[in-house]
């Protein structure tokens, strides 16, 4: 049985999959994720759990290199683009159009679907990175 960090087999074997470079969503609850993507859907009710407590939880265990945000989050969801700020330095955040992000996402080695509801493009796609050659 596990100790600390995240508890989800679901999750867990998602990461643990990960190789440099493959990628994964964390989504709200209305994000229409493409057919064939494997989805591990944790929303349970409204608001429950958010998107930013899950995002830390995967951040404690996956080193990133690279993120994508919808470039829509810095007008329509502020506040949650700050939130992203304060984790990931700018060099590491790459802002496409909404409609590029629908996309991109396709190629996602899985999603990881919260309750967050209420914001606008608050989706974020992680790009793995490689822990052998940094301090991550």
């Amino acid at each position: 049985m596990l100790k600390h960090g995240i508890i989800n087999a679901d999750i867990k074997y998602l990461m643990a999959s990960l190789g440099h470079r493959d990628r994964i969503a964390i989504t709200d609850a209305g994000y229409n994720v493409p057919s064939g993507i494997p989805k591990i859907d944790i929303a349970f009710l409204p608001g429950m759990p958010e998107l930013l407590p899950i995002l830390d939880g995967v951040l404690d265990e996956i080193a990133v290199e690279q993120v994508v945000l919808a470039e829509e989050i810095k007008s329509m969801s502020p506040k949650l683009h700050e939130e992203y700020r304060k984790r990931f330095p700018e060099k590491k955040i790459c802002y496409i159009p909404h409609s590029e992000f629908d996309e991109v996402i396709k190629d996602v080695k899985g999603v990881i679907r919260t309750g967050q509801y209420g914001l606008h493009a608050p989706n974020i796609i992680l790009q793995a990175g490689c822990t052998y050659d940094s301090e991550e």
